[in-house]
């Protein structure tokens, strides 16, 4: 049986408004068309920050990153929501804001049980 996993990925964009080789991005580089999104499991700012286990390397990937946002070329579009544990229930919760105001709701995968869409992570987390 599979669970739904799709709240445990970041979603990124491309926004410079044309192709784009990014190589910062896992495995080995991307190439993004305009507005195209890639997604990747974890948080996008960890993953690239310890991609290839290489300070050099990671303080590259680091720069470029920061610069690409900054810039207005790459948006950040979704990252995945902490994730606690109620220390009476022991339930298992995740943040959430709604019309913005902060709270907590399921993980996408306590009450799935049914296949994943796909390895991106299927449909924008609500939840």
């Amino acid at each position: 049986m599979s669970f739904d996993t799709h709240c445990l990925f970041s979603t990124i964009q491309n926004t410079s408004g044309e192709r784009m080789i990014c190589g910062l991005l896992p495995p080995h580089g991307r190439e993004l068309e305009a507005n195209e999104e890639f997604s990747c499991f974890g948080d996008i700012r960890d993953v690239i920050a310890n991609r290839n286990g290489d300070r050099v390397t990671s303080a590259r990937h680091i720069e470029s990153f920061v610069g690409l946002v900054s810039a207005g070329d790459l948006a950040i579009k979704k990252t995945p929501a902490p994730i606690f544990q109620d220390t009476e229930t022991d339930a298992v919760k995740m943040a959430k804001v709604t019309n913005g105001v902060l709270g907590v709701a399921d993980p996408c995968w306590a009450n799935s049980g049914s296949a994943v869409d796909d390895i991106t992570g299927g449909n924008p987390y609500d939840g």
